[in-house]
């Protein structure tokens, strides 16, 4: 949430609902990474309940 209020007028990709194809970028797969992409996948449209 911290990062929504940081933004500005930038979109942000990671994490976000759609950040699974960046995850590719990374130079490791990092367990906080893919769980914030997770709750982003499940919890973006209803952001109150997660």
């Amino acid at each position: 949430e911290d990062e929504l209020s940081r933004k500005g007028d930038f979109e942000r990709v990671f994490p976000s609902h759609a950040s699974s194809r960046y995850l590719r970028f990374f130079e490791q797969p990092r367990y906080l990474n893919i769980l914030l992409n997770q709750w982003e996948q499940k919890y973006w449209l209803n952001r109150s309940n997660g």
